[in-house]
């Protein structure tokens, strides 16, 4: 004994327990114990008959397995071209292989399949490529596709249903795709509406869809007439009485022609109100209509855009109602006090002065005058006294005479200002008065800019007043000493040496006398050539001035006192010429 259980050992043990597997399991050991002589055995047929007539490998071991002759399915390769799919994978070889036949098995679908289903009528209809409608997962049609192969794709109930339901007679080619074509009985047994008698279009499609029959509202749109508002949650017959479907008129009197007689706030009838109810309603309610009132040219603004219609338009009376604002509020002008306006003659057009938002806001574009300023913010009977209105004066002083009199900063009447107030007067306050001195001829400037009328003018005299400048500055004359006016007998007018800017900044046109200052006579003072104040008769040739030059000056005795043969103004240095000689040209007074 080995301790190991030896085949013979199993054997009986085996057939002990089970005598009916004992003849196979002796043939499976004798087999494996034979074949485990041979483990490298590549040619089975050296022992083994081919079954398969040499249609096959002549490995038997590349799809049998030594303890069994059964063909192992994880072992056989099947051949690319054809794999082995779906319920293909389940058969035995055999029902595919007929008679042991390997080589040369067709593909085609048919040949196996045709005469098993020779009692399909679909096959007959339909052709024998089987792989247009099946797989060979299962025999049901899985791969037919409703869509490519025919155009229709297949929807809602279609898709339940089976084929002889629409092709009739197992009739495929040519089945029409128009609904009434299946459903032509549909569509004459339908009674609610009836569609033969109201003319229906027979294409099923505008109103129902393929998963019901009442799985689909039809487009009201497409008749030109949609259906919004009210008119949605209408059944069809509250409009289409009589089954009338076909030509119905879409005017809104045609249905509501007794809404229109009865209605009586206001009555539309006797006021002769267009039939076309869409000018005033909309199709939502007839409680909100609203009339467009700007297509009968008068437009409705402010207050009278709220009120009823029958506070214009009373009686019932619309047409030829007149547009005239006095026509309705003749009784607002007549009761008119502040201010009366038939006493002050006032147009009978409202809206010369008012607005239609109120009364309280009426504003009158006053004519030929503008109201701005200070007028703009006064009451009316601030200017139109007693009521008067018509011929109010338009001038200044025409309201304003009692401010001309009482002024006395200046006082106008005594200087004899004109009366027009917007000489120097704006609008907006007496206080801003400005006064353009220009048009007197005389303008202001310099000092003369900033001071006050009464300065010049404070004698109260402003008409005529000399604008001389001696009439005002006579004393600035008299009291002047550097040099003194009056002993040196200057001009009394002041701007041949000053301007109006200031008395400092003198200036004198030397030219005017005659003798031009050059050179070192333009820099001295006025007092070196005029001592004592002394300017009318001063001597203009050189001795008059430079006598005690030239009595001091050495070698000048015989020579001419006319000082410019030998010297200019610059310099009395001979600095712009070489020294003269004496040659005859320039000599000695004897």
């Amino acid at each position: 004994m080995t301790g190991k259980i030896g085949i013979p050992v199993l054997v009986v043990l085996v057939s002990t327990l089970c005598p009916t597997l004992i003849v196979t399991a002796r043939a499976s050991s004798e087999m494996m114990e034979m074949h485990s002589e041979f483990p490298n055995v590549e040619n089975c047929m050296a022992c083994h008959q081919d079954p398969h007539k040499g249609q096959m490998t002549a490995k038997c071991a590349d799809c049998h397995i030594p303890d069994t002759w059964s063909v192992i399915k994880d072992r056989v390769t099947h051949p690319g071209e054809f794999p082995l799919t779906g319920k293909h994978q389940t058969v035995t070889c055999s029902e595919c292989h007929l008679d042991g036949q390997f080589k040369g098995t067709p593909r085609d679908c048919q040949v196996c399949h045709w005469q098993r289903r020779q009692d399909d009528p679909y096959q007959t209809k339909l052709g024998s490529d089987c792989a247009r409608c099946h797989s060979p997962v299962g025999w049901t049609p899985s791969n037919w596709n409703h869509t490519t192969e025919t155009g229709f794709t297949l929807t809602g109930a279609h898709r339940g249903i089976a084929c002889d339901q629409c092709h009739k007679n197992l009739q495929f080619k040519g089945t029409s795709a128009q609904c009434v074509k299946c459903h032509e009985g549909d569509y004459n047994g339908v009674k609610d509406p009836d569609h033969r008698a109201g003319g229906f279009p027979r294409d099923c499609a505008l109103c129902h869809d393929t998963g019901s029959w009442k799985g689909k509202d039809y487009n009201h749109d497409a008749t030109g007439f949609p259906l919004t508002g009210g008119h949605a949650g209408l059944g069809c017959t509250q409009c289409h009485t009589g089954g009338v479907y076909t030509g119905l008129s879409t005017e809104c009197v045609s249905c509501h022609d007794d809404d229109y007689a009865r209605t009586k706030n206001p009555d539309h009838r006797a006021a002769g109100f267009p039939a076309d109810c869409i000018q005033c309603h909309d199709v939502t309610t007839w409680t909100n209509g609203r009339f467009d009132h700007d297509t009968t040219g008068y437009a409705l603004t402010g207050a009278h855009a709220s009120i009823a219609c029958s506070e214009c338009h009373t009686n019932g009376i619309y047409s030829g109602t007149p547009q005239e604002c006095h026509a309705c509020h003749a009784d607002d002008y007549a009761n008119t006090t502040d201010p009366n306006h038939t006493a002050a003659g006032y147009s009978t057009d409202c809206a010369a002065c008012h607005t239609t938002a109120t009364w309280q806001s009426g504003t009158f574009n006053h004519p030929g005058i503008d109201l701005i300023g200070g007028h703009a913010g006064l009451d009316c009977t601030a200017c139109h006294t007693n009521g008067q209105y018509a011929g109010t004066p338009r001038e200044c002083s025409g309201c304003h005479s009692d401010d001309y009199n009482t002024s006395t900063d200046p006082h106008h009447a005594a200087a004899g200002f004109s009366m027009d107030c917007t000489t120097c007067h704006d609008i907006y306050s007496w206080d801003n008065g400005t006064f353009d001195h220009n048009t007197t001829g005389y303008s202001l400037t310099g000092k003369h800019v900033g001071i006050n009328c009464r300065d010049c003018h404070g004698s109260g005299v402003y008409n005529g007043l000399s604008t001389a400048c001696f009439s005002c500055h006579n004393d600035e004359y008299a009291g002047s000493q550097d040099p003194n006016h009056t002993a040196a007998g200057f001009s009394s007018d002041c701007t041949l040496c000053h301007d109006t800017s200031g008395w400092e900044n003198d200036f004198f046109n030397h030219n005017t006398t005659g003798y031009a200052l050059t050179g070192a006579h333009s820099t001295v003072e006025c007092a070196a050539c005029h001592p004592n104040n002394r300017y009318k008769g001063t001597p203009r040739d050189c001795y008059g001035c430079h006598e005690e030059d030239y009595r001091n000056a050495d070698d000048h005795e015989g020579y001419p006192t006319d000082c410019e043969q030998c010297h200019t103004t610059d310099s009395w240095d001979f600095t712009t010429g070489p020294r003269p000689r004496h040659n005859g040209s320039i000599r000695k007074q004897p």
